[in-house]
């Protein structure tokens, strides 16, 4: 039973981690995608 809760709380501390990577690279794509989309603006004027 201990071993079964120890599993379970490094899987919830991945999963945090995890979660917190995926924030960061989604947060680093929306800013590249601004840029490109404010460089394409800036271009076309």
């Amino acid at each position: 039973m201990a071993g079964n809760i120890e599993n379970y709380l490094q899987t919830v501390e991945l999963a945090e981690e995890f979660d917190k990577k995926i924030t960061k690279i989604d947060d680093l794509i929306d800013e590249i995608a601004t840029s490109c989309t404010d460089s394409l603006t800036r271009r076309l004027r």
